[in-house]
């Protein structure tokens, strides 16, 4: 297992199991950010899965030389919900956590269709 950023780089070339320890590792951190900005639990959980499939879209073209694969991760997050949600303070609802099972890990695109 490596750390976050060859998980990034490596699901950049397609490797699910790397994008999920991505997730698993960042999840967390961007469903706070999304509960900032999205009222209710359902729309939140929504939300997130719609940008982690942006992020498996968008791995590739991560540049580790930039910045580290966490604040990348946030970034997309924080740009995929920027305009479409309202601003709000946190409730007490707690994040998820990737090893319960509250959310699951967005589908990705079969091999055939994984980004070149």
């Amino acid at each position: 297992m490596g750390t976050v950023e060859q998980d990034l780089k490596s699901a950049g070339h397609g490797d699910r199991r790397a994008f999920a320890r991505v997730y698993d590792d960042t999840v967390p951190y961007a469903y706070r950010l999304v509960r900032c900005r999205v009222e209710g639990t359902a729309n939140a959980q929504a939300m997130l899965i719609q940008a982690y499939r942006q992020l498996w879209a968008q791995a590739p073209y991560y540049d580790e030389t930039a910045m580290s694969a966490r604040v990348w991760v946030l970034r997309v997050v924080d740009a995929h919900t920027k305009g479409r949600t309202k601003t709000r303070t946190p409730d007490n609802d707690p994040a998820p956590s990737p090893r319960k099972g509250r959310l699951r890990p967005p589908s990705v695109p079969r091999d055939d269709d994984a980004p070149v």
